[in-house]
């Protein structure tokens, strides 16, 4: 397994739980339809603000193993999670840690945050 860097993988849904925002293998989409403003203060670093004026992802690249990320975090069924900056993060509403299973169940998480592969199909 060659790591090179930091990969992640999320999708922002909104409270109407339509996509605002996917990280897809550190690739951003962003739906322009669903989301206010889109932010870049700089080459590092991502905002996205939705229709109610909440940032709802904030990721900055802060070097090859580290990113920051704050946010607004839905899960299909309902779970809310919010990750502030220099604050606590909180699962629908209640104080929570971070796991290494990242919110989700299963497999796959609301947000996943790994080592980047650079040949994926080698485990």
């Amino acid at each position: 397994m060659s790591l090179d860097r930091i990969s992640i993988d999320a999708k922002i849904l909104g409270e109407n739980g339509e996509i605002t925002a996917e990280i897809d293998k550190n690739e951003f989409f962003i739906n322009r339809d669903n989301c206010f403003r889109i932010k870049r203060p700089d080459a590092s670093t991502l905002v996205v603000i939705d229709k109610r004026a909440e940032v709802v992802l904030f990721i900055r690249y802060m070097n090859p193993s580290s990113v920051r990320v704050s946010g607004i975090f839905r899960g299909p069924y309902g779970t809310v999670v919010r990750i502030e900056d220099g604050g606590p993060l909180t699962v629908n509403g209640e104080f929570s840690k971070i796991s290494n299973s990242v919110f989700g169940t299963g497999t796959k998480g609301i947000l996943d945050i790994g080592p980047h592969r650079k040949n994926p199909e080698k485990p």
